[in-house]
């Protein structure tokens, strides 16, 4: 790859990355700051997608909310950026589907002590007895050292959530070996469970909690 297209690559990104955002959707939102306020307004949705550099055609940027959300309060003609450390939660719908963040704090593996803990806008994906929610990261591959332009993937990190064990990532550890196990210490009926394959996947917990909303659904007839 010569100097010059390399120069023309850096050139077009840095010009596309404002185009994103005025290229991007705006709908209709309410913020909890964290002294509880509910505040009215409208978010931008950005069409970019940073991980590629395509614009998105019917969706649009998801992997950015989870640390950052334009936000502007009903009456108000400017969009602010707020980041975790600044709102308890924020919802929207779009295209019918409604979508829910919250604010956590999430310990991550880090040499430097203050990069630990991190707050993150983890998305809303079930509720029932306990809460799903999803992390979407992005990474850059890995690259000989002599790339300049660098690419990157995303990957998901799915929670489970209730008040009495508080936030847990989908995985196994010493005392939960399997889904079953983790799904039973956040107190799901033995006899959902014992419908499961035992071997069901850590990656399954999805469609596992799907079903247990239509199993609460014939229990209850």
């Amino acid at each position: 790859m010569t100097k010059s297209t390399v120069k023309f690559l850096l050139l077009i990104l840095v010009l596309l990355a404002p185009i994103g955002k005025a290229t991007g959707k705006t709908v209709r939102a309410f913020v909890v700051t964290n002294e509880a306020d509910t505040i009215l307004g409208e978010i931008r949705l950005s069409s970019f997608n940073q991980a590629t550099g395509a614009f998105f055609i019917t969706g649009f940027e998801q992997e950015a909310l989870h640390y950052e959300v334009w936000f502007r309060p009903v009456g108000k003609k400017r969009f602010k950026q707020y980041a975790p450390n600044d709102l308890r939660l924020y919802t929207f719908s779009y295209k019918g589907q409604t979508y829910e963040y919250r604010k956590f704090s999430m310990l991550k593996r880090n040499i430097n002590a203050k990069k630990r803990q991190q707050d993150r806008f983890l998305l809303l994906i079930h509720s029932s007895k306990v809460k799903l929610y999803k992390d979407v990261i992005r990474e850059p591959y890995r690259k000989p050292h002599e790339e300049i332009i660098t690419s990157y993937y995303h990957f998901s990190d799915y929670y489970l959530f209730n008040e009495k064990n508080g936030l847990v990532k989908v995985k196994p550890d010493k005392e939960r070996t399997s889904i079953l196990d983790l799904l039973s210490w956040f107190d799901l009926e033995e006899e959902f469970l014992n419908l499961l394959p035992k071997h069901s996947n850590f990656k399954d917990v999805s469609s596992i909690l799907s079903h247990y909303i239509d199993w609460c659904k014939m229990a209850k007839t």
